[in-house]
């Protein structure tokens, strides 16, 4: 909620709530169209967190990741839903560990286009090994 505060404090509502419905969007898709396998009671996504993260923001992503996975279980997997809190904070809290990994390896106010690879991949491994642990 505090990041999602301050994106509203910084970029105002409307835009705010364009990121996060494209972020939703976004995860619907991934989520429904990529890979994705069965573990346990559950299943693996490749959801792409840090590239929503990247793109739309941490506090646009987070509300995306909820929502998305939200649509999906009323759409498509209801039996998913008695978890979804527990499937929502496995995807919140790599997303979190993303946002702080990338105010450690990113300059502030670096376009998404003048990242290295390097640091691309690094948000990404901590997203997915987040995910997966």
């Amino acid at each position: 909620m505090k990041l999602a505060f301050e994106t509203l404090k910084a970029a105002g509502p409307a835009s705010f709530a364009s990121r996060a419905l494209l972020a939703m969007a976004s995860t619907f898709t991934f989520f429904q169209v990529l890979p994705h396998f069965p573990v346990g009671v559950s299943e693996v996504h490749f959801i792409l967190g840090s590239t929503l993260f990247l793109i739309f923001g941490a506090a646009p992503a987070a509300f995306g990741l909820a929502l998305g996975l939200l649509l999906q279980g009323v759409l498509f997997a209801a039996g998913d839903l008695p978890q979804y809190f527990i499937n929502v904070t496995t995807l919140l809290v790599p997303l979190f560990a993303v946002t702080a990994m990338a105010k450690r390896i990113i300059a502030p106010n670096t376009a998404y286009i003048d990242l290295t690879y390097t640091q691309a991949l690094k948000l990404s491994t901590t997203c997915q090994a987040g995910v997966v642990a």
